[in-house]
């Protein structure tokens, strides 16, 4: 919601801010978009005491120290952070029962390197940990979980992982007794994720037109669901370019079910709906 102050940025105003937000974060923001990006710079606004949007660009544009320390905080607010638990479930369904199988008996002793890349509030790779936990009754692995997200603001948020009654509403009754710790407040009852699923995934933050991740390891799974959307086609290319890097030959790369990268040249097959298998190192 808009916060009580809210006015519409001024043509240019929205111009400068979403050309900056192109230029740093790759996102598209269309005319159409004024409203939206009004609504949130809005809220930034009224959280530093200015009385309306274009005092907080005057601002934010004044000097380029203040510019600079700035981002960081504009980026929490105008980056979409929509997620659930086990969203897409068709992609968890396929990890554990087509791929994790073979893998395993391909690297026995091995460990299984996954990466959530766009990790928002945490619900993605703590699903993956959750899942792959489960899986373990079965099979005798072990698992480690790379998530990144650009925004410091959600990042926090995975890193607390606790999550009310709504949130967790899509977990199975036996994995919220199993992965989850109730705990009573003054507003009812959260659950915190039981650390031996949290401390599967290491949080980091990262943007994905960094020209270099300097991520340590290549990754056997990434998934970089409904993060591409936001982007062109060109920045669409050249940021799985570099995200293929980080994908072992033969690893999977999973993709949002509404998303479409057909057309742009990759090596890779897709195996299943939004699923692709990495054929050849680029």
């Amino acid at each position: 919601m808009p916060s009580p102050l809210f006015q519409p940025l001024t043509d240019q105003q929205f111009h400068d801010f979403a050309t900056l937000i192109t230029s740093h974060l790759g996102i598209q923001l269309p005319p159409s978009k004024k409203i939206m990006l009004s609504a949130r710079i809005s809220r930034r606004a009224c959280e530093l005491g200015f009385t309306d949007v274009s005092q907080y660009h005057a601002w934010f544009f004044s000097h380029p120290s203040i510019t600079k320390q700035e981002l960081p905080n504009l980026f929490n607010y105008v980056t979409t952070n929509k997620t659930f638990f086990l969203r897409e479930p068709s992609h968890f369904d396929f990890l554990v029962q087509n791929f994790l199988p073979s893998w395993i008996n391909n690297h026995p002793n091995s460990t299984l390197h996954l990466w959530s890349a766009g990790c928002s509030t945490g619900e993605e790779p703590y699903s993956l940990a959750m899942v792959l936990a489960a899986s373990q009754a079965n099979h005798n692995f072990n698992f480690s979980i790379l998530a990144t997200d650009i925004s410091t603001r959600t990042l926090q948020k995975a890193k607390l992982a606790t999550y009310d009654q709504n949130q967790i509403s899509q977990l199975p009754p036996l994995w919220r007794r199993k992965f989850l710790i109730p705990l009573t407040t003054t507003n009812g009852t959260t659950y915190k994720i039981h650390p031996q699923i949290q401390n599967k995934v290491r949080l980091a933050s990262l943007n994905l037109l960094s020209p270099n991740y300097g991520l340590p390891h290549k990754f056997h799974v990434i998934f970089l669901r409904n993060v591409l959307i936001y982007f062109n086609q060109d920045t669409q290319h050249l940021i799985l370019l570099k995200i293929l890097n980080y994908l072992h030959l033969d690893g999977l790369l999973f993709i949002g079910l509404s998303e479409s990268i057909k057309g742009l040249p990759l090596h890779l097959t897709e195996i299943a709906p939004s699923i692709y298998k990495k054929t050849q190192n680029h």
